[in-house]
């Protein structure tokens, strides 16, 4: 891993990326110790934001390149980096890391080469049944992931130290996540609303007391797990936050944004053998609801048409509370 960061790092479009990729993968290649006397093929499959991920043939071999261009810090990139390895240490399915350097002189952006791992994500297999199976799968090992301690909160930096102390460190993220988008556009919440929205969850001592930190993915959806032909997953594309409280996982993977059958299939798997404590499910209650508004936020911002299915949802998860 070169960790040098010669160069001021850019914020780059996706057409740039493209570009200087396609001009730069022969180097890429080579500086990950991969043969390229073979034809090579680059190209896009995948974009967030103007993170871009780029599926590379050479030869009879594939493998997967993200270039972390969103934002001129790389918390991204090492957190990318750390849940890779902390996955791999406890034989939790996830591709291998080849090469990863955040040395600017070859690209402007940090980059990371993984394995190929051939599939497609789970939200697009066509049965039912196999989406459901596939989402109990994904909740079992979920569940070995937030068995994995952490020693602090929030998101990893270039010395393995993490950015938060506690675990109001990481509700703040979120609630502030939450104002950013706020004042954007507006808000689908009435001020009585929002602050009771508040009083219960970022407020509320059940979470603020939360003390054991561990592992979590911080965006567990349906497009994140990869299906292999043979049905085996593999976990990609974390959050920024990958430490906290495993019912922050929990709850945004039940907020409605995600399809009724990876909820069903998840909860079954996460909890089958392992039923939620009293505490454990408080939380989970609380978390799912402030996970549910940054949904609701964004969607009213993006003019999403589901916004008022979203924040009904979301009034409904604050009236359970409110009991």
């Amino acid at each position: 891993m070169n960790m040098s960061m010669t160069k001021e790092k850019q914020i780059l479009n996706p057409l740039e990326v493209h570009k200087i990729v396609s001009e730069n993968v022969k180097n890429i290649l080579e500086e990950a110790g991969i043969p390229t006397g073979r034809e090579i093929d680059a190209k896009e499959v995948r974009g967030e934001d103007s993170n871009s991920v780029f599926r590379i043939d050479c030869g009879s071999s594939s493998y997967a390149l993200k270039v972390f261009s969103d934002s001129n810090d790389t918390g991204q990139f090492y957190t990318n980096i750390i849940f890779n390895q902390l996955l791999l240490e406890n034989n939790i399915p996830t591709p291998n890391i080849i090469q990863s350097s955040d040395n600017l002189d070859m690209l402007p952006a940090p980059y990371i080469v993984w394995e190929w791992f051939d599939g497609k994500p789970s939200c697009d297999i066509g049965s039912e049944k196999e989406r459901h199976d596939i989402a109990v799968q994904t909740g079992r090992q979920l569940r070995k992931i937030h068995e994995i301690k952490i020693p602090g909160y929030g998101h990893p930096d270039i010395k393995n130290d993490w950015s938060g102390e506690n675990i109001k460190s990481v509700i703040h993220f979120f609630v502030k996540r939450i104002q950013n988008l706020i004042k954007k556009e507006g808000t689908a919440f009435s001020n009585d609303e929002f602050l009771d929205i508040l009083r219960v969850t970022a407020e509320s001592e059940k979470l603020l007391s939360f003390t054991e930190p561990r592992l979590l993915h911080g965006d567990i959806t349906g497009g994140n797990i990869i299906v292999s032909d043979s049905k085996d997953i593999s976990f990609i594309d974390p959050g920024e936050i990958i430490a906290g409280d495993p019912m922050s996982d929990l709850g945004y993977s039940q907020t409605t944004r995600l399809s009724p059958i990876f909820r069903k299939g998840l909860w079954e798997g996460y909890t089958k053998d392992n039923p939620l404590t009293d505490k454990e499910y408080d939380r989970f209650l609380r978390w799912r609801l402030l996970r549910q508004c940054v949904i609701v936020c964004r969607a009213f911002l993006n003019k999403d048409k589901n916004t008022e299915t979203y924040f009904n949802d979301a009034l409904s998860f604050l009236a359970e509370l409110k009991k």
